[in-house]
């Protein structure tokens, strides 16, 4: 599991001040990022000329308690499945207290940055993932 601590921000929020659904993308985006760089594939890796691409082809997320701005939260984010050219990150929002805010599951796909073709996930991604766990 690798664990992201963070805030909401305002700019996160609806306008009933409690955390929009889509910022909650965001957020785990930002988890995957930092994760990312830790293991050695940065974003900066992948803009330099990376072989593939790792798109998001599926996302979805469940609420269980409003959180608003100013709250920090815990991403915490692991590796529920890595298929032949794809794989599935979740990630479970807590809040300060240890309760759960809400939880996102992301699937990406791996693809060949020249054709845009499916492409098995590439063996360091793939050890990266392994390495995170479930």
């Amino acid at each position: 599991m690798f664990t992201h601590a963070t805030a909401i921000k305002l700019y996160h929020t609806d306008a009933a001040g409690r955390l929009f659904f889509g910022h909650v993308f965001f957020l785990a985006h930002d988890a995957f990022e930092a994760f990312a760089a830790r293991a050695g594939l940065g974003v900066d890796r992948l803009l330099a000329g990376a072989a593939y691409l790792l798109p998001v082809v599926h996302a979805e997320a469940d609420f269980a308690r409003p959180a608003g701005a100013g709250d920090g939260v815990t991403v915490c984010m692991t590796c529920e499945r890595v298929g032949a050219r794809s794989f599935t990150l979740a990630y479970r929002f807590v809040d300060g207290e240890g309760r759960e805010v809400c939880r996102a599951r992301i699937v990406h796909a791996s693809v060949d940055r020249a054709t845009g073709a499916a492409i098995p996930v590439p063996e360091e991604v793939r050890a990266a993932l392994e390495a995170l766990g479930s």
